[in-house]
């Protein structure tokens, strides 16, 4: 083994046995042992982050200059013919952003997969020791598996934050310039449209990303079924197979990952419906809190809104029917 990965398992390892502990301390007091290791891997962990993240950052700033310096080459091309080593610069740099982008699409793609594949064994698992207890080795890999579904799991919360924030952040900003076209905003809204509009641009640049990204998938989907259809009909090019071979993975992997979310997405829609008709039933019965009051004034549009989703799915079903 290689020096570079046995690290990187060392401090995945780390990592793995922080979260464990934290979980164990959550249900109840550690003991001496277990604290001492805990403060101590945690002290790893936080100096191999902050190693990590300054390495990161050095790379993402590597990367933004060379990114930036192929669009100013592009633009000046786009003017006039560059001189040769404008040319050569930009050839050099042009290979190495695309290597730098399908090493991190690679990077990101392999997390994604090994964490799914984590939080799905663990679901598994668990619904096994449901009916009864699990085997010596089935313990074992539920152990060493739960600290990576719970990293996933806190990586979706993560990103579901993110884009919270971001849509909260874009709906502000559409508020306030519509206040700021009747008249002239106070000074306090004037410096929350400044400090939000950025996070509003970013908000934009990843849902374009994710329609674009999406409209890919639906390409590579429509071309697999496509190379499928031809190879029933008889031997495919090399290049054919190659193309099949590079698509099908990306495609399975789209699939299982949209199965996953409409899942979750059913459950929140259930437990949103269920928890709504909890809280009319208490309103019947007197007055609710105003932390109720509240909550189910945020859940009954989201609720009605998906009913009436579901309505005029139906009726468009009839229709075709």
């Amino acid at each position: 083994m290689n020096l570079p990965q046995k690290y990187r398992r060392a401090r995945m390892a780390a990592a793995d046995r922080v979260v464990e502990l934290e979980a164990l301390k959550a249900e109840g007091p550690l003991t001496e042992e277990q604290e001492a290791e805990l403060a101590e891997v945690q002290s790893k962990v936080a100096q191999q982050r902050q190693k990590y993240n300054e390495s990161a950052a050095k790379y993402r700033r590597a990367g933004k200059a060379a990114a930036d310096r192929v669009v100013e080459l592009e633009a000046l091309k786009a003017e006039g013919p560059l001189t040769d080593d404008q040319e050569a610069e930009l050839a050099e740099l042009q290979s190495k952003v695309a290597q730098q982008k399908q090493k991190h699409n690679e990077s990101a793609a392999k997390y994604r997969r090994v964490r799914m594949a984590a939080a799905a064994r663990v679901a598994e698992l668990e619904a096994l020791a449901e009916q009864g207890p699990l085997t010596d080795e089935q313990e074992a890999e539920l152990a060493e598996l739960q600290p990576k579904a719970q990293q996933w799991q806190k990586h979706n919360e993560s990103a579901a934050k993110y884009r919270r924030a971001g849509k909260a952040a874009a709906d502000r900003v559409v508020e306030l310039e519509a206040l700021k076209a009747e008249g002239p905003l106070a000074v306090e809204q004037e410096v929350e449209l400044a400090e939000l509009q950025q996070k509003a641009q970013q908000w934009q640049k990843q849902k374009k990303y994710t329609v674009k990204y999406r409209r890919e998938m639906k390409a590579a989907a429509a071309r697999v079924a496509e190379l499928e259809a031809l190879k029933e009909q008889g031997p495919l090019t090399e290049e054919q197979e190659a193309e099949l071979a590079e698509l099908q993975p990306k495609v399975a992997h789209q699939k299982q990952k949209q199965k996953e979310f409409d899942t979750k997405s059913y459950r929140a829609r259930k437990a949103a419906a269920a928890r709504v008709a909890e809280l009319e039933a208490l309103k019947e019965q007197g007055p609710l809190a105003e932390e109720q009051e509240a909550e189910l004034a945020e859940l009954q549009p989201k609720v009605a809104h998906q009913k009436q989703k579901r309505r005029t799915r139906k009726r468009s079903i009839a229709g075709r029917e």
